[in-house]
């Protein structure tokens, strides 16, 4: 927790700019798109104009913050001590906010991606399994391979941790699966429609975000984590389990860009559909496969636009 004073009158004056600036992006984006997609016609461009991506993420960077802010203000209305005679508040904040936060984080893919090559269909099955509680996304992957769901399952841990590439405790494994999951997609798509790497760098936010809410929440909820000795020494190191929660964010914003931007190999997925990490060997309800299909997203409903 870390305590601030905030002036609720300026809160205010800068959340209406705020949202004034983010309508004017969008505006500005929206008037230049229909010369720049006659320029990238003229020009033989396959990729999404840079000015109007350009413009596309200062509207969703404004709204984010302007989110944030929003969420601070009221969190301190509530909980923090008025300061008489004047527009102060101080209290206390928590220093970790749950994600996803606003609009983005109801619909990553389709925020990111929308209006660039893959069908609406297509993007609003991977924001219901990127948003979807982590043990629900797990029920998927079970089904997916039944269900004859195109997208890319595959994941492949490194040396002893199975589903992730670097030392997580053994609680938090899962939130690797799915972490994999958005960043296998992403570069699936960014290949298959020629997608400018810079439309998904809000989508890779989202991602490492999501990985370490999941991870933090593994952590505090599991006392295994704290006290078994497969947890506590990693590579014969001392490690304490805090630092994994607090850690694993921040480490694959800054080491994950090489597997963001590299180039998306089919040969794994095309000779093992779940990677180097299979699911459990669980039988699945067929009626519960059945109502999983629409977001398992089978070839004939992806293929459809609109």
């Amino acid at each position: 927790m870390s305590v601030i004073r905030m002036d609720l009158d300026a809160a205010g004056q800068l959340l209406a700019a705020g949202a004034i600036a983010a309508d004017s992006c969008d505006r500005h984006s929206a008037g230049i798109g229909i010369e720049v997609g006659q320029a990238q016609v003229l020009l033989g461009r396959a990729v999404a104009p840079r000015a109007r991506l350009v413009l596309r993420h200062a509207a969703i960077g404004l709204r984010r913050d302007a989110d944030e802010l929003r969420w601070r203000r009221n969190h301190l209305l509530s909980q923090g001590i008025a300061i008489p005679g004047t527009s102060f508040v101080i209290g206390t904040v928590p220093e970790r906010r749950p994600h996803p936060v606003g609009p983005f984080g109801d619909g990553p893919f389709s925020t990111a991606l929308a209006g660039l090559g893959p069908s609406a269909r297509e993007l609003a099955a991977l924001d219901h399994l990127a948003t979807v509680d982590l043990h629900a996304f797990l029920k998927y992957r079970v089904a997916a391979q039944a269900a004859g769901s195109p997208f890319d399952w595959s994941a492949s841990g490194a040396f002893v941790w199975e589903a992730c590439s670097g030392p997580v405790p053994d609680a938090a494994e899962d939130a690797c699966l799915r972490h994999d999951f958005i960043y296998r997609n992403w570069r699936r798509l960014r290949d298959d429609f020629t997608i400018d790497p810079g439309a998904g760098d809000m989508l890779k936010d989202f991602a490492d975000a999501r990985l370490g809410d999941e991870v933090h929440a593994a952590v505090m909820r599991d006392m295994n984590t704290w006290f078994g000795w497969q947890n506590v020494f990693t590579w014969g190191l001392p490690v304490i389990p805090i630092l994994w929660a607090e850690s694993v964010e921040p480490a694959v914003a800054h080491v994950g860009n090489d597997a963001w931007n590299g180039p998306y190999d089919r040969e794994e997925i095309a000779t093992d559909y779940y990677g180097g990490v299979a699911p459990p060997d669980v039988p699945l309800d067929p009626a519960a496969t059945e109502d999983l299909r629409t977001w398992l997203c089978p070839p004939e409903l992806c293929s459809v636009d609109g």
